[in-house]
């Protein structure tokens, strides 16, 4: 079952005034507008009864989504209250060997989560931890304190205490959610 949300009669509800990465992938404008938008599914998503809740980035190449992972993702759900793929990109010149997160700024193995703009050195460490913890490791799930790599399944009534907004600096929306959330995996 599939629901579209309808965007209220609200001009910050336009998705057409500006492209989200015209700001700059970075940008603080950027992040808030995201997690102004995200927000309205959550809210949505506290609502209802279903037992998860799956977020998935519709800029996706979807066919890349390895559905038998995810299958295996939720037959351990006993163990995550969200877990979220490992997407990976190639690190130029090592012809695929080495790799980082898809989506690093929302990777975080610090449960204070406390990346701010300021903070690009936090956002490299971890990228580089990540790494090596999908470089090295051979089990199935990696425990993190944040991610999103384009798809994130949560347990619905794990989400009921969060929100994406904050009125901290925090450099991704993902990072504001994941903070007030336990039990959260990389699925490798």
């Amino acid at each position: 079952k599939i629901i579209l949300i309808k965007c209220p009669n609200n001009p910050k509800c336009k998705l057409k005034n500006k492209t989200g990465y015209g700001y700059g992938q970075f940008s603080n404008t950027r992040i808030k507008k995201m997690a102004e938008y995200r927000e309205q599914y959550l809210n949505y998503a506290k609502k209802i009864n279903f037992d998860y809740t799956l977020v998935l980035d519709i800029d996706l190449d979807i066919s890349s989504i390895n559905i038998e992972g995810l299958m295996h993702t939720l037959s351990k759900s006993d163990i995550w209250n969200g877990a979220f793929i490992n997407g990976r990109n190639n690190i130029p010149g090592t012809f695929g060997l080495l790799t980082i997160p898809y989506d690093s700024i929302a990777f975080s193995n610090n449960k204070l989560c406390n990346k701010t703009k300021q903070n690009r050195l936090f956002w490299l460490m971890n990228s580089w931890y990540l790494l090596f913890v999908k470089t090295l490791s051979q089990k199935d799930f990696s425990k993190v304190s944040s991610a999103f790599n384009g798809v994130g399944i949560y347990k619905t009534k794990a989400l009921k205490n969060t929100s994406y907004i904050t009125k901290d600096n925090h450099a991704c929306e993902h990072c504001t959610l994941n903070v007030n959330i336990d039990n959260l995996f990389i699925s490798n």
